[in-house]
């Protein structure tokens, strides 16, 4: 072999060489393979997600609260017209030794849905509100029930009107459109960097990438500033905030943002399909960095795993259910029928529902304050909040009478056959007896009527 062929040999086998090398060094960014993540997840036809959630407030040898979520859901968006999804969920809510669960199934088929509760908290404000309705919780419990626009209208009866017709089909147009955007939205902004890229796993069998990101604190800001935007130019006026407010979210959410000290969470992304298979968040916030003096920490984890990518799904309504006006009763008198009443009797249910929840609320500020001086239309933000819409709704559009001292309190209101007094003995009642009588609640004693 001649010098000349073991040149050419030696400069083609370092050339092969050369491009293999370059070609092992060309790979996707992890900010890149994210971004190929978004859009293939976007573009999904067919997914399965798993969600679970717990948040958990404690104080010092204490638990103050306690939520925790798990869902499972299959979505089908293979007609775009006629979206569907099922899943079940069970929703457990926790305090001062008390444990409220509420688990139920539910599947949607565009724009009807169906649900159906297999376990009903049992909390004090939920059944005075479904007598009134004559329902009791044994009406929903294991039963589905059907909610869509034609029972919608049923029950309104013949207060339907061909305004509220133009106006159900406009939201329906915006919530489109404002769901498109955001996604939209999501997708194209870069309100996250990738802090460390971690060691591939296997989930599910699948080889995945592993990044750990965190929220960019301007980034996200924007992110939120664009969506009430997006929100604000739909005429959505719940969401509308002016140039002010805008400044004062501003400032508030970096002030927040510093005092938790950001946001990281783990991400698992397909090293071939680029399908996003995990993701986890766990974030500790000491209640001393929110506010100075206070002991504690809030406790927040969540995971959500998404697998049968694009596979087949079957999702049908149930053959056994009833609709919402069936349920109500006869629709002809108008908004949920006779059996309703009046629209009054459905609005004192409403104030029932505030004043239980005030008297939780009560409970708590006496739990961190030692004291219910708080307890009062202009004091704590929450009770003030349940005073107004208590007014909104009440017989006399009036806000509820409430006396306080250290150690009680009392609160009652007028509704349509009497009155519905609380107190600081957990006792909540209606009432014939007027309560703000010597006696019962005057300031001076803080008791409900026995009856």
């Amino acid at each position: 072999m001649t010098k000349k062929t073991i040149a050419l040999a030696a400069l083609l086998a370092g050339g092969i060489a050369a491009i293999l090398l370059l070609a092992g060094s060309v790979r996707s960014t992890p900010e890149e393979i994210i971004k190929e993540m978004n859009v293939n997840m976007a573009g999904l036809q067919t997914v399965r997600s798993e969600t679970t959630i717990s948040i958990e407030i404690t104080e010092p040898e204490m638990n103050i609260f306690s939520m925790s979520l798990s869902a499972n859901s299959d979505t089908d968006k293979t007609d775009p017209e006629n979206i569907k999804s099922a899943g079940d969920f069970d929703i457990d809510l926790g305090g001062e030794g008390m444990l409220f669960t509420l688990t139920g199934k539910a599947i949607a088929i565009g724009d009807t849905s169906y649900i159906k509760m297999t376990t009903i908290p049992a909390l004090p404000m939920i059944e005075p509100v479904l007598q009134m309705m004559g329902l009791s919780a044994s009406d929903f419990k294991k039963k589905w029930i059907k909610i869509d626009e034609e029972s919608t209208k049923n029950m309104f009866g013949n207060t339907w009107t061909s305004e509220m017709e133009t106006e159900m089909e406009t939201n329906k147009e915006l919530e489109k459109q404002i769901t498109d955007e955001i996604q939209n939205l999501f997708l194209t902004s870069n309100f996250y960097a990738v802090k460390q890229e971690l060691p591939e796993e296997k989930i599910n069998g699948e080889t995945a990438h592993h990044y750990l990101v965190s929220l960019q604190k301007e980034e996200t800001k924007n992110l939120f500033l664009e969506m009430f935007r997006i929100m604000e130019e739909s005429q959505n006026e719940s969401f509308s905030l002016s140039g002010e407010e805008l400044i004062e979210f501003s400032q508030e959410f970096g002030e927040f943002f510093d005092k938790i000290g950001g946001m990281e969470a783990h991400l698992w992304i397909g090293k071939y399909d680029r399908y996003l298979y995990k993701f986890q968040l766990d974030k500790t916030i000491d209640a001393g960095s929110l506010q100075e003096g206070e002991e504690g920490k809030i406790v927040i984890n969540m995971i959500m795993e998404f697998s049968n990518f694009d596979q087949p799904l079957n999702i049908t309504a149930p053959e056994d259910f009833k609709s919402l006006d069936e349920l109500f009763g006869d629709p002809s008198g108008g908004l949920f029928g006779p059996m309703m009443g009046s629209q009054q009797i459905a609005q004192d249910g409403r104030v029932m529902a505030n004043m239980n929840q005030m008297r939780s609320e009560a409970q708590i500020i006496e739990l961190e304050n030692d004291s219910y001086n708080e307890v009062s239309c202009t004091g704590d933000f929450d009770i003030e909040m349940l005073c107004d819409d208590i007014e909104n709704y009440s017989i006399n559009q009036e806000k509820p009478t409430i006396h306080q001292s250290r150690n009680a309190y009392c609160a009652y209101i007028e509704i349509s056959d009497g009155y519905y007094c609380i107190d600081s003995t957990l006792r909540a009642r209606e009432t014939t007896t007027y309560p703000g009588q010597y006696g019962y609640c005057n300031g001076i004693t803080f008791t409900c009527p026995i009856r």
